[in-house]
């Protein structure tokens, strides 16, 4: 039982010394605290999720730009890689905003009305998220410029870094707002949904932070 503790406890101190997995649990806490204390609806909750994909592409487009810098162009490429995945990305997130209001409009039915009307009730809260969402990652941008981390990595890999972590997140949000929609579930299980989000996010950053990740990004650098 002893030994159970000891690698419990060190796995948890391994968890929260990495700044990737505290980033992501900084994110993700916001909307769990809107959700219960502010009573935010699906709705909200939703939309709120479709804009940080906005911000995590805008993020991952403009780390794409300078590693374009920094990498000699592959001959028999019709366009930069950059440009590829603000197209591609960009439809992803199209459709993913679609299901998002979708979905988030007709969990609380039989009135959707009443549920747009109380999300713009709770603009405000939301826009101070949206904010929070951005600062965050444009924090995270200028500390990754200022390290030189287009040097950690390559474009092709940099390229596909945020899908992952997207289709198994949001996807899963997304399949559990349906669930939600579907079942006429209580609301308060919206905040479950939150709570969902936040451990399979703060996990994949984990995963993501490993050395033998980073490892196997510079193997692949030298090769």
């Amino acid at each position: 039982m002893s030994r159970a503790v000891v690698l419990l406890l060190s796995f948890v101190g391994g968890f929260w010394r990495r700044p990737p997995v505290l980033v992501s649990l900084a994110l993700n806490l916001i909307p769990v605290a809107c959700v219960w204390w502010l009573g935010w609806n699906a709705l909200t909750l939703l939309v709120l999720y479709w804009v940080e994909n906005v911000a995590i592409g805008a993020n991952n487009a403009l780390k794409l730009r300078e590693i374009e810098k920094h990498e000699p162009p592959k001959a028999g490429e019709p366009f930069k890689l950059s440009g590829f995945f603000m197209l591609h990305y960009g439809l992803f997130t199209v459709v993913h905003g679609v299901f998002a209001f979708l979905v988030g409009g007709v969990i609380e039915n039989p009135d959707p009305g009443a549920t747009f009307a109380r999300f713009w009730d709770e603009r405000v809260s939301f826009g101070l998220a949206v904010l929070a969402i951005f600062a965050v990652h444009g924090a995270e941008l200028v500390h990754w410029l200022t390290r030189g981390g287009w040097r950690e990595t390559t474009g092709d890999r940099q390229m596909m870094q945020p899908y992952g972590r997207i289709f198994i997140l949001h996807l899963t949000v997304l399949g559990g707002a349906f669930v939600l929609a579907t079942t006429k579930a209580p609301a308060s299980y919206i905040l479950l949904l939150a709570v969902l989000k936040t451990v399979i996010d703060a996990w994949w950053s984990f995963m993501q932070s490993r050395p033998e990740f980073a490892g196997s990004v510079k193997l692949e650098m030298r090769s």
